[in-house]
């Protein structure tokens, strides 16, 4: 919902590229994931007392990787928008929530840490590749 207002605010704008690095980038995410999951086909981690259960594979956290690609698409959108210290700030906020994210996987014991660093990395560099992607389509015009 968060980021379908923020494309609609984009579109409001005139922004259009913007827009579409938004969509695509969280749309294509997910995507991205499931494939990756898929293809590794990594089980979840088995313990004797688990303290949360969660469905499908590991690798890589589908949560780590989302939480990546949200702040990476917050952080391209917004910067331009704020001043030094507003920059700041969204770092601020942006880098220990998906950090927390991260962690919370791995002290559910719902994932490796390797699951969520993949889940960061690929999360990171696929919102970065769709950016530099729409920037370079819409500069070739």
């Amino acid at each position: 919902m968060l980021f379908t207002t923020i494309g609609g605010w984009l579109l409001y704008r005139r922004r259009w590229r913007e827009a579409v690095f938004v969509a695509v980038a969280e749309i294509g995410g997910g995507l991205l994931n499931s494939l990756l999951k898929a293809v590794v086909h990594r089980q979840r981690p088995v313990v004797a007392d688990p303290v949360a259960h969660a469905n499908g594979l590991s690798f890589p956290s589908g949560h780590a990787q989302s939480a990546a690609v949200a702040a990476t698409v917050l952080l391209v959108v917004f910067a331009g928008e704020l001043n030094r210290t507003g920059q700041i700030y969204l770092c601020g906020l942006a880098g220990p929530a998906v950090a927390l994210i991260g962690f919370s996987r791995v002290a559910l014991l719902v994932h490796y840490v390797f699951d969520v660093l993949v889940g960061y990395c690929s999360g990171i560099a696929w919102a970065s590749c769709v950016w530099l992607l729409t920037h370079r389509a819409w500069s070739d015009r």
